[in-house]
């Protein structure tokens, strides 16, 4: 079992959908220090 391509599977798999998720919804949604939030998240999965 090589978990590292799984993972790799599972981040590229999230971060389109988180793409998805940010150009469909509205920045208004919260503030922008959500927003901020959500992009130091997309990055935290590669070091796992």
């Amino acid at each position: 079992m090589d978990i590292s391509d799984d993972t790799a599977a599972v981040v590229g798999v999230i971060a389109l959908l988180w793409a998805l998720v940010r150009g469909v919804w509205p920045v208004n949604r919260r503030s922008a220090g959500h927003y901020r939030l959500g992009q130091q998240i997309e990055f935290a999965p590669r070091e796992a």
